[in-house]
């Protein structure tokens, strides 16, 4: 079975408030170079799909959809993001390897996709395509999903769990409290507590437990790692972040993915060697840190350029990921991983067999590519060509879709000119847009007025025949006159 995804980057209030302060000054320092206005915060890698929260709070999902883990309705595959749509203001995201979960900025937990172990927590396990709210969790600060389980923290340390091996909904756990930060790996949990104690338990094949031996514990123990934490990543092996910047790796390392430059097991924590003043780690059969100077690194498997350092040789040591700048935020997914930088704009690197790293193709990537689309391009199957009487189309005689707006921006009442751009293939059956607004219009180049100042995403979708569907998306922003 393929590795879910990690990402479970939990801060304490202190290590918060010097990533924020980080992400601000570079921002000060760096230019803008994000190409739409949706300026991303945070990324999320499953086992073939990503999740991208933006600044204004909403969700967008690309890639592999086969168990509707992008929350569209619909399981189709997409190479560039689109928007999970009735989601409340989001502040924080997780991916496991075919679902997704986000914590609203309310303390709500929502989540979508495959439910097979009842990892979605809605006492079922039947799986669902659109976000639905787990309505047994509220007062949340933090989640984490992966390996068909999920888990949550509320505002008062309470560690909450629920899917595989812990029943269909959410249920407290009584034997830990005052837990600070949470992680999940394939087969094994990881809960941190404001007492510097890092606690752990499930599977122990390989060390991954930390408690010195191989053996799998039921409950929770206390692993030999002496360290204050403010994060934890695990997946057959576990990375902790400390309090003071240096990171601890063990587990397993057939690919080096511990970076002390062996490729031996081990059930001890040990100190990553050559690595300091990281801010943020995330792994999967690879692993990445991020440091506070805007640099990652990377080490561990490589097979697909995941590591992007423009090879697939795998490195058992932290090497840097070049051409990467200013980054705020990172995630390792099944072979492929993300970053987010200062300026908003999202970067990937790895295997992209479903689009999973968002650059409208499904070409692997060795070294960092920008995801497009949050704004200006948007190449969405809603539907797979069929086979007719005439000759199939396929899917790669049509081209993306986007348009352009004149003006840019400006104050209500707001009138916009769209215009489509079809750059060649076959003609379109049928244009249709959708302002964002309640309004609607069929025509290639449409005039439209925004009565009321705020935040629209205006939709262009163009049909072919066979059913072949494309779809592009632009945030309109609408000032208000006074």
């Amino acid at each position: 079975m393929i590795v879910q995804t990690k990402d479970f980057f939990l801060m304490s209030a202190r290590t918060r408030s010097i990533t924020s302060f980080l992400a601000l000054l570079l921002a000060a320092l760096t230019p803008n170079a994000a190409t739409g206005t949706t300026s991303c915060t945070t990324v999320a890698a499953g086992g073939a799909h990503a999740l991208a929260l933006a600044d204004d709070g909403t969700v967008w999902a690309w890639g592999f959809n086969d168990q509707g883990q992008l929350g569209d309705g619909s399981l189709q595959y997409t190479t560039s993001p689109i928007q999970v749509k009735g989601l409340p203001e989001i502040k924080s995201i997780s991916a496991g390897y075919t679902n997704s979960m986000v914590l609203g900025r309310d303390g709500s937990v929502w989540a979508w996709g495959s439910n097979q172990f009842g990892e979605l927590g809605n006492g079922t396990t039947t799986s669902h395509s659109r976000p639905e709210k787990i309505a047994a969790l509220d007062h949340i600060t933090a989640i984490a999903l992966n390996a068909g389980t999920g888990m949550a923290i509320n505002d008062a340390g309470r560690l909450w769990l629920w899917g595989q091996s812990n029943g269909l909904t959410p249920v407290p756990m009584p034997a830990l409290s005052g837990v600070a930060g949470i992680g999940l790996g394939q087969s094994s949990l990881y809960a941190f507590t404001f007492d510097c104690a890092l606690w752990a338990w499930g599977k122990n094949s390989f060390g991954q437990l930390g408690d010195d031996t191989n053996t799998p514990q039921l409950k929770p123990v206390r692993t030999n790692l002496i360290a204050c934490l403010s994060g934890v990543a695990a997946s057959n092996h576990t990375i902790a972040l400390s309090s003071t910047g240096e990171i601890w790796s063990w587990g397993y390392n057939r690919d080096g993915q511990l970076g002390n430059a062996t490729n031996l097991n081990s059930s001890k924590p040990a100190i990553v060697p050559g690595l300091n003043n990281v801010v943020a780690v995330t792994c999967d059969q690879h692993s990445l840190a991020l440091k506070s100077d805007g640099s990652v690194w990377a080490w561990g498997q490589n097979d697909c350029g995941q590591l992007g350092i423009g090879t697939t040789t795998a490195r058992n040591q932290p090497t840097k990921v070049e051409g990467l700048r200013a980054v705020t935020g990172i995630a390792a997914g099944a072979m492929f991983s993300l970053a987010t930088k200062a300026d908003g704009s999202v970067w990937a690197w790895g295997l992209n067999n479903y689009g999973q790293l968002g650059d409208g193709s499904i070409d692997n990537r060795h070294t960092p590519t920008p995801v497009v689309g949050f704004d200006d391009l948007g190449l969405l199957n809603l539907k797979q060509p069929t086979v007719g009487p005439k000759k199939s189309l396929s899917q790669e005689e049509i081209p993306p879709v986007s348009f352009v707006v004149t003006p840019t921006d400006g104050v209500a009442p707001l009138t916009i000119t769209f215009q489509a751009v079809l750059d060649g293939g076959p003609s379109p059956v049928s244009i249709h847009w959708d302002f964002g607004d309640g309004e609607v219009d069929n025509t290639p180049s449409p005039q439209h007025t925004y009565q009321s100042p705020g935040s629209y995403i205006a939709t262009l979708n163009i049909t072919y025949q066979q059913e072949i569907f494309r779809e592009s998306m632009k945030q309109i922003h609408v000032k208000a006159s006074w």
